[in-house]
């Protein structure tokens, strides 16, 4: 996320490659962990009130994967920066 708002001096590095590289996996990992929780999710709570937990989990889920993407598309950026200054 660095890249698109911050200056291009810390782009230099080959930390933010690895850092975001780090972000794409763990957030995808966790996504796909709540996504595959939650699909087969059912209530065992037989009240009147039905709580959307279902509907929460799935959310967070598909917003973590999102998250992961958007580090995708920054690890790509930051690689071709690296890659532009370095050779």
């Amino acid at each position: 996320m660095s890249y698109c708002f911050g200056n291009s001096e810390h782009k230099k590095t080959l930390v933010e490659i690895i850092m975001n590289f780090v972000g794409t996996f763990m957030f995808v990992a966790v996504g796909g962990t709540a996504l595959h929780y939650w699909h087969g999710y059912q209530s065992e709570q037989k009240f009147i009130y039905d709580a959307p937990e279902r509907q929460i989990g799935l959310a967070v889920g598909s917003l973590c994967v999102l998250e992961g993407a958007a580090y995708l598309i920054d690890l790509i950026l930051s690689f071709l920066h690296y890659a532009k200054e370095e050779f």
